[in-house]
């Protein structure tokens, strides 16, 4: 795309995360969003918006994969562009690319291909990389395998740094761990976003990572230690603390209705980062997959390894957050936060995404009246149309 290009969406409802609805028109420049108002004169190359919304583009910090590939199992630097497209068209334009590390391998071959598109891919945005462990507890390992578990001494965090080149934005880890403190202070010092989880620590155990500058929870309840009202744990600990922002997956599966209707009232929307925890099976319908030559399946869905351990969804965040309007009753704007300016707030990118408004990237989502997917902007440039009606092919 010519970077000179510039284009007006004209009578568009503007969503911006905890406001209302307005009727505007959004001036692009670029990749950047120049002016915001109203009768904003007609150009060249302009969008009709009447009758449809325009929200922030959906920030993911928490996805494996999607389109029929994952990042474990990357072959070619074409999986990685699947990925990136899929999630364009269900309105997601940016997100972490969310995988393991191999401590008992040399060659990091899937991460290394994730750094190497990370500027390269066609859609949605490749913000870094989420790598869930190795520092996590086998007890709590959920979907992933022991072989990809290790201790601080078998693989050091300095290493996995190196190996990550500088795309490493948020690791997993247990709080239980030994030697885990001197990782943490690590991670924080490369501006790494430490987040608990796959993890069987006590109350006491976490509250020493919260008193380090850990505020971040991986998947909240799913593979972390139940709460119990002598032993409060680290959901207790986490909970207690109005410091910390919280991964939720909001299915209905993973996690009880009534449980996330709960937490939202009395944390806030502003405190939940709407993650899919998204598998290969993301945007394809229900069915048998494959992951690194283990069946699972898909239901309603969510998925499943056939021994009915939940393994993440097949829901795109669009449809995560209907179910979260659905369970809790609140109205769309609020709920639009825990996907645009909670996690921008997350991994320190708001200066420019998570919200439109002058000068910020313009990644933008036109949904229509049943909150569908039409038109994506990825930093002013359409990644995905519904149909070839809208605009110009040189956006």
């Amino acid at each position: 795309m010519d970077r000179k290009n510039k284009f007006l969406i004209k009578n568009i409802t503007l969503i911006n995360p905890g406001e209302k609805g307005k009727v505007v028109d959004v001036y692009v420049e670029g990749k950047t969003i120049k002016k915001i108002g109203k009768d904003l004169r007609k150009m060249d190359v302009t969008i009709e918006g009447r009758g449809k919304l325009l929200i922030p583009g959906l920030i993911d910090l928490h996805i494996q994969g999607a389109g029929g590939t994952d990042f474990l199992n990357l072959k070619d630097n074409e999986n990685v562009q699947k990925i990136s497209s899929t999630l364009a068209s269900l309105g997601t334009t940016s997100f972490l690319a969310t995988t393991i590390f191999k401590p008992y391998i040399k060659k990091q071959k899937h991460i290394e291909r994730i750094v190497e598109n990370t500027e390269k891919v066609d859609g949605a945005k490749i913000l870094g990389i989420h790598l869930e462990g190795p520092y996590i507890n086998v007890k709590r390992k959920g979907m992933i395998k022991e072989d990809k578990i290790c201790s601080v001494r078998e693989r050091s965090i300095e290493e996995i740094i190196e190996i990550c080149g500088g795309k490493l934005k948020m690791m997993t880890f247990a709080p239980e761990i030994e030697g885990i403190k001197s990782v943490v202070k690590k991670l924080i010092k490369n501006n790494v976003v430490p987040s608990i989880g796959h993890t069987d620590a006590t109350f006491d155990e976490t509250e020493e990572m919260i008193k380090m500058g850990v505020n971040h929870v991986t998947h909240l309840f799913n593979a972390m230690r139940p709460f119990h009202h002598r032993e409060p744990g680290v959901i207790g600990a986490v909970l207690f603390d109005n410091n910390f922002t919280y991964q939720i997956i909001c299915d209905g599966k993973h996690i009880h209705p009534e449980v996330v209707n709960y937490i939202f009232k009395i944390k806030g929307p502003e405190n939940f980062c709407i993650i899919t925890d998204g598998i290969s099976a993301l945007g394809l319908p229900d069915g048998n997959y494959m992951y690194k030559d283990i069946e699972y399946f898909v239901k309603e869905g969510t998925g499943y390894y056939k021994d009915g351990t939940l393994i993440g969804t097949a829901f795109s965040q669009l449809n995560l957050m209907k179910k979260i309007m659905e369970f809790t009753g609140l109205p769309f704007e609020e709920i639009l936060k825990t996907a645009t300016t909670v996690p921008a707030k997350v991994i320190g990118i708001s200066d420019k995404k998570g919200i439109i408004e002058k000068g910020k990237d313009a990644d933008m989502v036109i949904l229509d009246k049943n909150l569908n997917v039409e038109i994506t902007f990825v930093e002013g440039k359409i990644v995905y149309r519904k149909e070839e009606k809208y605009g110009n092919s040189k956006i």
